[in-house]
């Protein structure tokens, strides 16, 4: 059973320390996405599933401590099951986070994960990215998804949402620099982003030691009203072309 794991060594491991309600609700939020009825992660063991879903979540925005007192409103997109938000919004109580999944079989379960821990600073919307985004422009302090797509496809979905200054942040492995970096470059240029911070860590998964990055951009100027382009077309012709 979940109860048996060692949550307090895999946290420990990570030096992170918080209130037993906090690790209470991780833990729970832990077992229900791993046993839900629908297939939301491929993870099936509680101890990897915590370190591969709510400890790589959160490991990253809280060490980069990005969450100030200013970042008030965080969206979250194609949250799936709720990575990373709800782990976020569990370590976070006193900020307001947004979840978006255009899949309703998703957004039905995070709502019942919700209401299950009790979060009621998270809101849930099954919609359409891009029809969200038109609708929330320069609404949100702080944006975040993880495993969406290529780094350029996810910054035109989440650049007109951002306020002035603010950030987003998205989780990535090693292969950024090669692979997806000089997407990244282009499509920030072009939708008034620019590269902040790259923050490196090691992640545990099947007990392999990997490299992990969570890399931000902030906001410097205005997103064009084009962007993000019609529904289905940021996915199927990236920003920075192939």
């Amino acid at each position: 059973m979940y109860d048996n794991v060692d949550y307090v060594n895999i946290l420990s491991r990570y030096r992170l320390d918080f209130e037993a309600k906090v690790i209470d609700k991780l833990i729970e939020y832990n077992r229900l996405i791993i046993d839900y009825p629908a297939n939301l992660t491929a993870y099936k063991d509680y101890a990897r599933g915590f370190e591969a879903l709510i400890i790589d979540s959160i490991i990253a925005v809280i060490n980069t401590m990005i969450m100030t007192d200013e970042v008030s409103k965080i969206v979250d997109i194609g949250t799936g099951g709720g990575i990373p938000g709800i782990p976020l919004a569990i370590i976070f109580p006193e900020k307001k986070f947004y979840l978006v999944d255009s899949t309703a079989k998703k957004t039905n379960a995070v709502t019942l994960f919700c209401k299950t821990l009790n979060l009621e600073n998270v809101e849930v919307f099954n919609e359409r990215i891009e029809d969200f985004a038109h609708k929330h422009r320069n609404f949100f302090d702080f944006g975040t998804c993880r495993a969406l797509g290529r780094t350029d496809i996810t910054l035109e979905y989440l650049a007109c949402m951002i306020k002035n200054q603010g950030l987003i942040g998205l989780y990535k492995g090693p292969a950024y620099y090669a692979q997806e970096k000089k997407y990244a470059d282009k499509a920030s240029n072009m939708l008034g982003l620019k590269e902040d911070i790259i923050y490196s860590y090691r992640f545990y998964e099947k007990d392999e030691e990997k490299t992990r990055l969570y890399v931000t951009f902030r906001k410097i100027g205005n997103t064009a009203s084009k962007y993000p382009r019609k529904n289905g077309v940021p996915a199927n012709e990236p920003l920075a072309g192939e």
